[in-house]
């Protein structure tokens, strides 16, 4: 069970939480096998080869347009650019709807509990805007998320780990990064809230990957969390 006391081994935290921001992809929808998959293929067209370890170690948690103009040349078109990224997330939806799409373990409750305690708290994803609405048809996040308030890349900041986006998830919810919880599966993803001053930080282990050395509490389910931890 993560509690104050594990915040308090990498922090100063000692009191509950007034806010919290979650990832999406990996942390609360357990997708990056989907994703790898859809990469793998649709560069393997282009004549890139790719393994999920390589997808993990340096891309994870980046958004579409760096990872392509790593993987194509800095100098690709942007003609190519986002055919390259329309193929992708066809791909992977694709085949998101070949398998069983659910909340990661615990995530509806705690976000039931949140909801319900009208606390603040939103999503910060390098997902693009057309996966973000792919998440509110398919998974009915409007449930719990205001579109409106939703962080996702739309080009006009950089992408993880730079602390652009954590910085717009705390003015979204009216947060500091001090009173704030942060739940992250990737290492650009823990970056950039590091980036953005966040030292309370939970590690989503999605994939089961050990992080030996890593400061942060981490979960396997939500209903690992010691709901005291939220004001």
């Amino acid at each position: 069970m993560v509690t104050l006391a594990d915040f308090a081994k990498c922090s100063a935290r000692k009191a509950p939480f007034r806010g919290a921001v979650f990832d999406f992809n990996g942390t609360l929808f357990w997708d990056t096998e989907f994703h790898d998959q859809a990469w793998i293929q649709s560069m393997a067209q282009r004549g890139v080869s790719l393994t999920r370890e390589e997808l993990f170690v340096r891309f994870h948690g980046k958004p579409n347009d760096a990872i392509i103009r790593s993987l194509l040349g800095e100098d690709v078109s942007e003609t190519v650019l986002r055919e390259a990224e329309a193929e992708k997330e066809r791909i992977y939806q694709e085949v998101c709807r070949q398998n069983r799409m659910v909340l990661a373990p615990g995530a509806e409750e705690l976000l039931d509990f949140l909801k319900n305690r009208d606390f603040a708290f939103t999503v910060a994803t390098s997902a693009p805007a057309v996966n973000v609405d792919f998440y509110f048809k398919t998974l009915g996040i409007g449930r719990w998320f205001d579109w409106e308030k939703i962080v996702f890349f739309d080009g006009t900041f950089p992408g993880k780990p730079h602390p652009a986006f954590y910085q717009r998830a705390l003015q979204m919810i009216g947060r500091t990064a001090e009173e704030t919880v942060i739940f992250e599966d990737a290492p650009s993803g823990i970056l950039a809230a590091e980036n953005a001053g966040c030292r309370n930080i939970v590690r989503v282990d999605s994939e089961k990957i050990d992080a030996p050395g890593s400061p942060y509490p981490f979960i396997r389910d939500f209903g690992e969390l010691d709901r005291s931890i939220f004001a």
